[in-house]
């Protein structure tokens, strides 16, 4: 995806101001509400057309879903759902970026025809996540 394309004007959730940020890293598109999402309320949301891969290639149509949000607020705590390095892992490189992945919803996958170089998917998310 082309990072420039993906904003507050390609990822719209009906009724709700937030902010849209990308990484181009793990080709993840994330909206974050300024305020929580009411509970158990359901939601309308939108990738535009105005998205486009890096040739410039929008969508060729926008893709529309919707979601719901639980009852209650999760009071949970949360759960390791990634961990770059392997348990008991030896020989660690010093220099070594441990990264930790803490709950992510994943809601919108594209498929490798957006970004054709790229072998996996590229993903959106709704994001309540810590990393």
């Amino acid at each position: 995806m082309n990072p420039a394309s993906i904003n507050t004007g390609t990822f719209v959730v009906a009724g709700v101001a937030g902010t849209v940020t990308y990484d181009s890293v793990n080709k993840i598109g994330a909206f974050k509400p300024f305020l929580d999402f009411a509970p158990n309320a359901t939601y309308n949301a939108s990738i535009t057309a105005g998205a486009t891969d890096l040739n410039g290639t929008p969508l060729a149509a926008p893709f529309n879903f919707s979601f719901t949000t639980r009852a209650s607020e999760d009071t949970s705590p949360p759960v390791v759902v990634i961990v770059n390095v392997a348990a008991g892992a030896t020989c660690v490189p010093l220099d070594t970026e441990i990264q930790v992945t803490l709950f992510q919803i994943t809601l919108v996958v594209f498929s490798t025809a957006m970004w054709p170089t790229r072998p996996k998917y590229n993903k959106w998310k709704i994001s309540k996540c810590f990393t």
